[in-house]
């Protein structure tokens, strides 16, 4: 059961607490493979189940990559159901430290 600051009115985590989790975790990868701070400048997240169990996990996974950019695939499980609770694309730049 997810805090109440993060809960939504159906007992499950709030859609902007599952998209930042997964904005946080394209980034991290995005930098890793930019050497270097990123950002991501597109989001796209679909909702698929609620996440009311946890533990949440992020796994992104890089699907192109430019000289500045990375296209990324992130998929949000509710771990202690276990379910995909989302599936997000997005798109990261490397950023000026």
């Amino acid at each position: 059961m997810p805090h109440e600051y993060i809960a939504n009115s159906l007992g499950g985590v709030q859609g902007g607490v599952v998209a930042t989790l997964a904005d946080r975790a394209a980034e991290v990868v995005a930098g890793a493979l930019l050497d270097g701070p990123a950002r991501v400048v597109d989001l796209q997240v679909t909702y698929l189940a609620l996440c009311k169990a946890g533990p949440i996990v992020a796994r992104a996974q890089a699907t192109g990559q430019g000289a500045d950019r990375v296209a990324l695939h992130v998929d949000i499980t509710d771990e202690g159901v276990p379910r995909l609770a989302a599936k997000v694309r997005a798109s990261a730049v490397r950023v000026a430290p």
